[in-house]
Order: structure tokens, then C-alpha cells, then sequence
């Protein structure tokens, strides 16, 4: 039986519009379109998905190493879908490695699942931070903002409920965080060791990087000229077209290039080979 390696990431991890470099006409024309997940969703078939598949970075990982991958079903990516897929594995005996991409803090729910009660998560829909900052930088007062501004009693959107809310910000993702770090050293102590891949995002990047835990853990990724670097963005500067919009434009699609998922393996399979004996 193969040795299995999860993969925990979010749309990058997944491949998002890895499709877009299928030669057939339908994905040639769509390349000179808007295909961002929404319109990508629309025209999936059996092509796209192996395409898709057997092009992303798990999948060259398990080709060069002779393991399985295992990746989340669906495109995503936040804590919620790494729980899902790791705590539904029934036999974790055969899992070598768990490479965890990392992406942005406030696509979190506040206390990771939706399966939490508490009265904070029921009273903000378990809405991930994000999208109560998104509501509140349009002046919008959802049911959710409205029950953070009672929290705080602000009864509108001004300069007092807005740095009131910056803390609160600060707070949630330290609250976040910690409750994942927590669950992955319940993982590294019953399933396998686990390794990060840097954020995409540079104020992300440079958030996940105050906690040892992660950054200790985080993988060197091996940039075209060769250099090894542990952050994302010096790890894209060597590539002339990292991502699908450099190639396409009018795609708008900010996701890896069938290339950059290239390093991206190699960035792995050295990690494994050198640290592991792969």
C-alpha cells in the first residue's frame, strides 16, 4: 500500500484554473474571458477535472515520490476544510506527511467550524472575519456587523466603532490561530509531522511568521534561478508569469500557472528527499 501525504491548502493547493491551458477550443476562448471560480464552475467536465487533477502541485509531488495524495474534494480553503479532511480519514496508519498551504487569516470562522454554539458564532451567521470587513468597509450594517456593534455599543459605522473593531480583529485572529496551532499538534502527535507552505499573501505571510510554531515549520521554496527562499513573494519574483492573468489577462485569474506548480512539487520533493531520505 502507498504511503499517503495530505494536502491541506486552499484554491492554490486545489488548482484552481489549471483548466484554462487545456488545448481544446472551449478553454482556448474561454482564456479570453472573465474565468474566475464562479464562471470556471460553470463549464467543469471529465477533462477539466483530470486536467485539472493531474497537473497541481499534490499530484507532481505523488508522481515523483510513488505516494497518494490526498486533497479536500472542493475548492476553498480555510481551517474548517482542513479539519473536515483530516478528521474524516478513517485509517491515518499509512499518512507519511501533512503540508499545510497557508493562506489569509480572516477567511476563518471564529472558532474554526461551524459546528460551534456559542453565542458569538450563532450571532454572526459564523461569518470569517473577512466578510464583516468587507460589509463594513461598504458602510453596510448586516445582521452580523449589527450584532459586533452591539458588542460594543456603537450604534454606527465611524472612527470609534471602527478602531473598537481593529482590536477585535487583532483578537480573533490571535484566537484563530491558536486554536489551530492547537489542532496540529494534536495531528503532529497521533497522525504525522506537519509542514507549511507560505501564504500568497504578503500581509499574511508576514502574520503567520510571528509564530515559531509555523514559521519553524515552513518549507523552503525553490525559486527558477535555483535560491531557495521560505516567503512566497521572493519565491514568485523569478518567475516572468507566476500567475494564470499574466498569461491570460482577461481572465483576471490570480491563480498558479501550470509552471508554477512545477516548483512547487519541486519545492516539496526536495524538502522530502533531503529531511525525509525519499
Amino acid at each position: 500500500m502507498k504511503d499517503k501525504i495530505i494536502f491541506a491548502g486552499d484554491s492554490f493547493t486545489w488548482g484552481e484554473g489549471l483548466e484554462l491551458f487545456i488545448d481544446s477550443k472551449k478553454w482556448i476562448n474561454q482564456r479570453e474571458l472573465h474565468s474566475e471560480w464562479p464562471e470556471l464552475e460553470l463549464l467543469q467536465d471529465e477533462e477539466s477535472v483530470l486536467f485539472r487533477e493531474k497537473n497541481r502541485y499534490p499530484t507532481l509531488v505523488a508522481d515523483e515520490l510513488n505516494i497518494k495524495p490526498i486533497v479536500y474534494p472542493d475548492n476553498g480553503g480555510d481551517f474548517s476544510q482542513h479539519l473536515k479532511l483530516i478528521d474524516c480519514i478513517e485509517d491515518t496508519s499509512d499518512v507519511k506527511h501533512i503540508f499545510v498551504q497557508l493562506s489569509q487569516i480572516n477567511r476563518n470562522f471564529p472558532h474554526l467550524t461551524q459546528d460551534c454554539r456559542c453565542t458569538l458564532c450563532m450571532n454572526t451567521g459564523w461569518k470569517p472575519l473577512g466578510q464583516l470587513i468587507y460589509a463594513i468597509s461598504e458602510n453596510k450594517i448586516t445582521p452580523e456587523v449589527k450584532f459586533i456593534m452591539e458588542v460594543f455599543n456603537c450604534e454606527r459605522i465611524d472612527h470609534e466603532f471602527l478602531g473598537k473593531f481593529l482590536q477585535y480583529s487583532k483578537w480573533i485572529n490571535r484566537y484563530v490561530t491558536e486554536l489551530f496551532i492547537e489542532k496540529c499538534k494534536e495531528w503532529e502527535d497521533t497522525i504525522a509531522p506537519i509542514h507549511f507552505i507560505d501564504s500568497w499573501s504578503a500581509d499574511d505571510s508576514n502574520y503567520w511568521s510571528t509564530y515559531p510554531y509555523i514559521s519553524d515549520r515552513t518549507i523552503d521554496l525553490v525559486r527558477k534561478d535555483g535560491t531557495r527562499t521560505k516567503k512566497w513573494r521572493d519565491f514568485i519574483k523569478t518567475f516572468h508569469h507566476p500567475y494564470i492573468s499574466d498569461i491570460y489577462p482577461n481572465t483576471v485569474n490570480g491563480h498558479p500557472t501550470p509552471e508554477l506548480h512545477q516548483y512547487m512539487a519541486k519545492s516539496v520533493i526536495l524538502y522530502l528527499k533531503e529531511n525525509f531520505g525519499y
